[in-house]
């Protein structure tokens, strides 16, 4: 709601979330990357599809311990994929209300 670029506030740092790595971490590892709401790992370790739309490709978003640092932006919608695609960073986040 504030217009941060990253979860945790405008300027990446490295140790706020699993970006790039070259492996993934335990959830929860990096306490410093919450989001305002206290919400962990929004950027990095796994992608997550959403469910937003571009014709018959769908968004990923967060970045992962594979993708350069960039894709870990909140702002960052470049990850278009196919619905039957598959990658082991790519992942889901399930909510519960």
């Amino acid at each position: 709601a504030d217009a941060r670029r990253y979860p945790w506030g405008d300027v990446f740092e490295i140790d706020r979330a699993n970006l790039g790595s070259g492996h993934p971490s335990e959830v929860g590892s990096y306490p410093g990357g919450a989001s305002t709401y206290g919400v962990m790992d929004m950027a990095g370790n796994a992608i997550e599809w959403t469910a937003t739309a571009v014709g018959d490709h769908y968004i990923l978003r967060g970045g992962s311990w594979l993708t350069y640092p960039f894709r870990g932006r909140v702002t960052d919608r470049g990850t278009r994929l196919a619905p039957e695609f598959a990658n082991y960073d790519i992942g889901l986040r399930c909510v519960f209300d």
